[in-house]
């Protein structure tokens, strides 16, 4: 019979496995940035692709586990970010995408975290696709394209970055919802 305490603290263990997917994210993130700086493309990519799945599989881990915290819902949150801004910064110190690339994710990126609680991340309606878009853009100038893709891609961050803007303006003006008593 599994003692009490034992029953206790595997539950409690279980709770911290989202987070650690999370933070092999964050770990993982500077060592595209080397990879793909040493000219190591497949390698950068292949960590690149582990960092993008293991994003969808800490929320399922958190959800499957019982395991949904407030700070894993911000870490996650601000691993993304990390992520996306690193990498767009290190595309445009390289000459990839104009530098002014990451500045727009960056104010959305500030308006995200002043506008949420540590209590509830405040998403809008198109802000949750906004990171799937990132993180494909992100993910296509490391590969590797021409000067045209990346004048689109570049324009395509721009334009998304004012769409969310706009729609967490029009969100934000919008009464929270109050929870029920």
């Amino acid at each position: 019979m599994i003692e009490p305490s034992r029953a206790v603290g595997a539950k409690r263990w279980h709770r911290v496995v989202p987070s650690l997917v999370t933070a092999l994210r964050l770990v993982a993130i500077p060592a595209i940035g080397i990879l793909w700086l040493r000219g190591m493309r497949p390698a950068a990519i292949g960590l690149y692709g582990f960092v993008v799945l293991s994003d969808a599989v800490d929320g399922w881990l958190a959800r499957r586990l019982d395991a949904v915290t407030r700070f894993g819902g911000f870490f996650d949150a601000i691993t993304d970010i990390v992520a996306i801004l690193f990498l767009l910064a290190l595309l445009g110190w390289r000459g990839v995408v104009p530098v002014w690339v990451p500045v727009a994710p960056a104010v959305v990126a500030g308006i995200f975290l002043a506008t949420s609680s540590r209590a509830a991340p405040r998403y809008d309606p198109i802000g949750k696709y906004y990171g799937t878009i990132l993180f494909l853009v992100v993910g296509v100038l490391l590969w590797g394209v021409g000067p045209a893709a990346r004048t689109g891609l570049s324009v395509l961050v721009l334009v998304t970055s004012v769409a969310v803007l706009v729609s967490r303006w029009i969100a934000g003006s919008k009464p929270r919802a109050t929870p029920s008593t």
